[in-house]
């Protein structure tokens, strides 16, 4: 038994037929129409399209939206181009979301949290300092749940470098953003990257 696979004009594989002889495939043919190729080969082949006679397996699909255009011979995404600027902004969310929580390094001190809660808690402790005596410190557990001790010199440090940091996020967050609203099609909009 061979494979036949009877396709559409544009080459789209409308269905395939395992076929003991090529008058049965002819047969096929005479009754729906459609022109046959034959590979040899199992069903379950994945996608296929049919071009000058040959079959070939179509690459793979770059993710679920994408459909394949057989007159290109290629995926598309056929998403409006506000959907693809939501599904971008989205990516870029996740992706700031990561910055905003990778910790920031502090020379001399090591590396902090920056997380939302870290920079309450930084701007909490901070708006204090002017009430604190010359000698006060505070422990400080760093990002590795490490504790670092802090005085009034070294905690500023540690705390201008965690708003800076979470500051920096968003602006380049804003940043993305602004490209997205600025994007005319899908290839610009695979081009904003984190």
């Amino acid at each position: 038994m061979k494979l036949y696979f009877f396709y559409e004009p544009n080459g789209r594989v409308e269905h395939t037929q395992m076929c003991l002889t090529e008058e049965s495939a002819q047969s096929i043919t005479a009754l729906t129409g459609l022109p046959y190729a034959m590979r040899e080969g199992e069903p379950g082949m994945g996608l296929c399209y049919v071009q000058n006679g040959a079959v070939i397996t179509c690459p793979p699909q770059p993710s679920p939206v994408h459909v394949f255009d057989y007159g290109m011979r290629d995926w598309n995404d056929p998403r409006a181009l506000d959907e693809l600027r939501a599904s971008a902004w989205d990516r870029i969310k996740r992706a700031r979301a990561e910055a905003f929580a990778a910790g920031v390094e502090v020379p001399g001190l090591g590396r902090f949290d920056t997380n939302a809660t870290a920079n309450i808690n930084v701007t909490a402790v901070f708006a204090t300092l002017p009430y604190q005596p010359p000698n006060w410190v505070i422990a400080w557990t760093r990002f590795d749940d490490t504790v670092a001790t802090l005085d009034l010199v070294s905690f500023p440090r540690m705390a201008m470098a965690v708003l800076s940091h979470a500051s920096g996020v968003h602006e380049r967050g804003r940043a993305r953003r602004g490209a997205i609203e600025q994007a005319f099609d899908a290839a610009a909009l695979d081009l904003i990257v984190w």
